[in-house]
């Protein structure tokens, strides 16, 4: 980054950051808004040309120079280079101010053949208030459902290894809806069982009338993936098994058991 130009890009960064999830951005708009401030503070950068070097395990394989008005390239790495563990790789640049990095890999051996485990659980949420005065909500074991009832869909994946892309197809009892808005869901001792320092994204999509959630990543142990659901209609209803499995590898999967539901008036 150029000292001078510093605060200004920082600033872009952090705003970057509050707007992403995922690998990309919230929405087009969003998208249209730092590019177009991306260029202008190219414009206005104290270097007219904008280099790059990448350094992997102490040894420069990589430079060259950013294209005007380019905001993407793809870079390929010597796959010779890499060894086998841990690789350092380090980026230097002169005239960028700001760059956002992306590394993928693919191999054509097949994952592990272990199955993941599946489990699943509903609960019904109560709403309380805690110190602060700020509404959370505890879980509480189900004894009966009443329409407008609020409950919450705990999956907890088991897995004998890291995997990425994670697809998860769960059924829905015909008289419940999915809330699309759960970010205001806080949950009292909330446990936490992912155990990497990556967060997991989870997006959440109805396909069919049916919940379909895609994982980026899940850890190797336990992982919890919640979504959650109103009551709508009265009435007996089955919620058929949780099937997941991987996205590029979907003979690694995995089920759970299948629910009933009754819900009175």
């Amino acid at each position: 980054m150029n000292k001078e130009s510093r605060p200004l890009a920082e600033k872009t960064f952090l705003w970057l950051l509050r707007n992403v999830q995922s690998d990309w951005y919230i929405n087009t708009i969003e998208k249209a808004y730092f590019m177009k401030l991306a260029s202008l503070f190219q414009e206005e950068s104290t270097v007219s040309e904008t280099g790059y070097q990448i350094v992997l395990n102490s040894e420069k394989i990589v430079e060259g120079q950013f294209e005007p008005n380019s905001f993407i390239k793809k870079i390929d790495l010597n796959i010779e280079k890499i060894v086998s563990g841990e690789n350092q790789i380090e980026l230097f640049g002169e005239g960028v101010y700001l760059m956002t990095v992306k590394i993928r890999g693919f191999t054509s051996d097949l994952p592990p053949s272990s199955q993941i485990k599946v489990s699943k659980n509903y609960w019904k949420l109560k709403p309380i208030k805690n110190e602060e005065g700020n509404f959370i909500f505890t879980k509480e074991a189900i004894s009966s459902l009443q329409p407008g009832d609020e409950l919450v869909c705990e999956i907890l994946i088991e897995s004998p290894y890291q995997f990425d892309n994670l697809v998860i197809e769960d059924g829905m009892a015909a008289g419940f809806e999915m809330i699309r808005n759960d970010y205001v869901y806080q949950l009292q001792d909330d446990q936490k069982y992912n155990n990497s320092d990556f967060p997991m994204y989870v997006s959440k999509k109805i396909y069919d009338q049916l919940p379909v959630l895609f994982v980026t990543r899940i850890e190797e142990g336990k992982n919890m993936i919640r979504y959650y659901l109103r009551v709508r209609d009265a009435g007996s209803f089955y919620v058929r098994p949780t099937q997941a499995y991987l996205m590029y590898f979907p003979e690694v999967r995995g089920y759970s058991k299948e629910y009933e539901f009754t819900s009175g008036r």
